[in-house]
């Protein structure tokens, strides 16, 4: 299939990866799926694979706490941004930054063909059938 981002990747020889996970984080995301797994219009079924692109230093940061909200809205709204193409990922990524494979629980999904940084997912998603 033909992939919709069109630009070069080198991989190098000594590309490492890593499968790190935090024990506490996991056992609380556990608990949380098990919960709202019952509400099968919230939650998807099965988590879906996804990428996120980030710096070190905020990837250490996500290994030690999981993932925090950000204090500025970006391009749509104010989340945590995943993507199911690695190559979009790594445009967030700096010389040395990470992409992070993750695995992610669906809530409530909205398709935007545009930029709406006042996207409000508490509001704009319950609204939306």
């Amino acid at each position: 299939r033909a992939h919709k981002y069109n630009f070069g990747v080198a991989l190098y020889d000594d590309s490492v990866v890593y499968r790190v996970e935090n024990e506490a984080l996991s056992q609380r995301l556990h608990a949380f799926g098990e919960e709202t797994r019952s509400y099968k219009t919230f939650v998807s079924p099965e988590p879906r694979r996804l990428f996120h692109g980030t710096s070190v230093h905020a990837a250490r940061a996500i290994v030690r706490e999981g993932f925090r909200l950000p204090k500025r809205a970006g391009m749509f709204g104010r989340g945590i941004y995943f993507a199911d193409s690695a190559l979009k990922s790594l445009q967030y990524c700096d010389q040395y930054g990470l992409i992070l494979v993750c695995d992610v629980d669906l809530g409530k999904t909205r398709t935007l063909t545009s930029a709406k940084n006042s996207f409000d997912p508490e509001q704009d998603l319950s609204r939306h059938p």
